[in-house]
This record gives structure tokens, sequence and C-alpha cells, in this order.
């Protein structure tokens, strides 16, 4: 049978097809299965980067050509259109996000940042743009998070960004190798808030860092040369 999921009844979703019911409880001891979806059966592409479901249930898999919809029972591919500025700006998937809104945040890996509109089935994109310097960073977008203020954190390969809701703008937090306080590395991978409200930033190949979204600061965490010891210390 067909992959099924969470029942929906938003007014947008009667346009849909329906969402399947949710899956059932494991059994103890059950032989676990797995089903095939693949390029047959409507995905867009076989390596798939990203999987998210939304509040609404349906799945959502990002890849490297095209954004995937699945109902549990049908795919709905998105892909760039150049003719269409509300289209998704790059079909190479790297991370997914569901806000608090509804509205589902897309990572490219050279497109920027998209938001999709659940209600108008439409983007809005966010592309670095270098004579704008309150744009989005360069390069990939790797992470993105909503912290519990409402404050959207996007992680990309060019640093660290705070989206700024009301101007649509983006303030930029990097490495500044005269600031021992600033960011370690720019490539950021990954983006925590734990259960103190702290926030936690994982980048590839600069460790750990704890930051304070108040002061700007960041506190480094890194392993020591030939050992697993960790330096740093949160306070």
């Amino acid at each position: 049978g067909a992959v099924p999921s969470i029942p929906t009844s938003t007014p947008q979703a009667k346009q849909q097809p329906a969402v399947r019911a949710e899956l059932p409880a494991p059994r103890p001891n059950a032989v676990v299965q797995f089903q095939r979806i693949g390029l047959e059966e409507g995905l867009s592409q076989s390596v798939v980067n990203v999987i998210l479901q939304d509040r609404r249930g349906f799945l959502w898999f990002g890849t490297q050509d095209g954004l995937n919809r699945y109902d549990g029972y049908n795919f709905k591919v998105y892909k760039p259109n150049p003719e269409d500025p509300n289209s998704l700006s790059d079909g190479w998937v790297e991370s997914l996000y569901e806000d608090s809104d509804g509205y589902l945040w897309v990572g490219t890996y050279q497109g920027g940042l998209n938001r999709y509109d659940p209600n108008t089935d439409t983007f809005t994109q966010f592309r670095h743009i270098p004579e704008e310097p309150s744009s989005i960073s360069e390069g990939t977008i790797c992470a993105i998070l909503q912290d519990r203020s409402g404050t959207l954190w996007v992680g990309t390969t060019d640093g660290l960004n705070k989206f700024n809701s009301e101007s649509n703008s983006f303030t930029h937090y990097r490495n500044n190798p005269d600031d021992p306080n600033s960011l370690n590395h720019n490539n950021v991978d990954v983006i925590y808030q734990d259960s103190k409200d702290r926030m936690w930033i994982g980048t590839l190949g600069g460790g750990l860092e704890l930051f304070d979204p108040v002061t700007g600061k960041f506190t480094h965490f890194r392993t020591s040369l030939g050992t697993s010891e960790v330096k740093g210390e949160p306070e």
C-alpha cells in the first residue's frame, strides 16, 4: 500500500488530494518492511537530501532536482521557472523547515532561501545580491531554525543569518579574525536551541559555538589536537 500520512482538514487542502491516515504504531517483534518510492512513482530525482512532514500531513522531499510534495498517493514536483518569480529559486534542495505560521522554508544549494506559502502555492525568493548588504549570505543554505521568540535563523556556508521579517532583510554573523567573540567558522551546518533557550551553532571545520543573540557573541568549543577533550565552558 501507499505510505500513509496525517489527515488534513484545512480549507486549502480541499483543492488537493486527500492525505492518508497516520501510520499504525509498530508491533513488538514485527517484521520491518520497506516500500520503495522512486522515479516510477513520481519522485523527481533519486538523491533525497532532506525530508519533512508539515502540519497538514504532507511529506516533503528535497532532492537535487526538485522539491517534492507527497500526499500518500501522488507527488507534486516544484522546480525553478525563470519566467516565474514566485517559483522555487533552485531545484537542488538542501534544507527544509516549517515555521509557527505554517510557512515552509526551503534552503537551496545555489539559489538562496525560499518561503513557500501553502495558501497561494507560491514561493518568495531570498537570494544573495552582492550590492545589497542586507540580502542573505552567499552560498548553500545548510540549516534553518525558528527560535522560541519567533526569530528565524539560517545557517549558510558563508555565516549565520538572522531574518528580519518586517524588512525582509538579514543580519549576518561571520568570522572576524580581529574579534575573538565572533563566529569561529563561517560554514554553519546545524542550529539548535536547547531547553534553556541557548543557541548552539555547529560548524563544518570550526567546532561548536554557543551563541548569545542579545550580545551577538560566540563562545567557542574546539577539540584539542590529538585528544577528544573539548575546550570551552557554557555559562
